[in-house]
């Protein structure tokens, strides 16, 4: 059974990285694009419209599409990783616990994990 298990913990890592690297080149795509295509127009002269448009374009992809890359990284997390899950609502309820000067007691059992935050 241990085996099984050790096996599992190896590929999930894997699986994520593949994630990573597929939002990371979906999201860094939409900029990579626009440089290119200012690159190949770069020398052409410009009207003062297609100027503006250009700039708002780079605009929203250095301040909106950039900044979500590193981001979005954390609900993505959240909706795949059980694990992330588990070790986020551990950090929220020892900060609650910490705010609030409770303690908190584990009980471990074999069929169900329980956390209890006393007065």
């Amino acid at each position: 059974m241990k085996s099984l298990k050790q096996l599992r913990s190896r590929v999930q890592p894997r699986i994520e990285d593949k994630e990573k690297i597929i939002f990371y080149v979906i999201s860094t795509m939409p900029f990579s694009i626009y440089l290119i295509y200012k690159m190949m127009t770069d020398y052409l002269i410009k009207s003062r419209e297609r100027k503006q448009i250009e700039s708002f374009i780079n605009y929203i992809f250095q301040s909106f599409i950039m900044y979500l890359n590193t981001g979005l990284p954390f609900y993505i997390y959240i909706s795949t990783s059980s694990s992330f899950r588990r070790d986020l609502k551990r950090i929220f309820i020892k900060f609650y616990a910490f705010i609030m000067r409770k303690q908190i007691r584990y009980e471990l059992d074999d069929s169900v994990r329980t956390i209890t935050i006393r007065h």
